[in-house]
């Protein structure tokens, strides 16, 4: 069997040929129904195009290609980045607590309630499920670490954002990187 390939001009695949599909060469070149512009490629070289989207042709072999994001790219995903990781929730006195929007907004409303009666307590339901007796100095605790990792995750934003401006940070993985410390806390 031989196999031909129609590649854009970028080198991506656009179309597979194989004679056992589409009929053998005529005098030793490919079918007439096969598209013009081919190129004779090996089983081998098929199977590996095939195996990812990031495989190009180069015009003698494949080769991978792994597209560079642009500036743009790489803000929109260090954006979504600061998100998800700001809203991942963190530990506090070995608790998991929630620091997505609606817990953030109950837990500053908690601590707005403590200012007036610093007597208050009350159950506060953990991220995991479980319920924590705490009064208006472990509220006022939580609801400061909660803003300050939501203000490390706003400084690491500034700091990948400049990078990404200045062009030493280039790829995703170096965001994620950027951002794998505060992931932990």
């Amino acid at each position: 069997m031989t196999i031909y390939a129609l590649f854009t001009s970028d080198g991506r695949p656009n179309g597979f040929y194989p004679t056992d599909v589409f009929g053998d060469d005529v005098d030793g070149k490919p079918n007439p129904t096969i598209p013009k512009g081919v190129v004779k490629i090996t089983r081998d070289q098929w199977l590996e195009l095939l195996s990812s989207n990031t495989k190009i042709w180069d015009g003698r072999v494949v080769k991978t290609h792994v597209e560079t994001p642009s500036e743009d790219m790489l803000i929109g995903y260090a954006k979504a980045k600061r998100y998800a990781v700001e809203t991942s929730g963190i530990t506090v006195f070995g608790v998991p607590f929630s620091s997505d929007d609606r817990s953030k907004t109950l837990i500053l409303g908690a601590q707005l309630l403590c200012q007036q009666d610093p007597n208050h307590s009350e159950d506060w339901w953990a991220a995991d499920g479980t319920s924590h007796h705490v009064d208006a100095t472990m509220i006022g605790t939580i609801a400061k670490a909660i803003a300050g990792h939501v203000s490390r995750c706003f400084q690491i934003f500034g700091t990948v954002q400049a990078g990404i401006t200045a062009g030493t940070i280039k790829t995703y993985a170096e965001i994620d990187q950027a951002f794998d410390a505060q992931s932990a806390e």
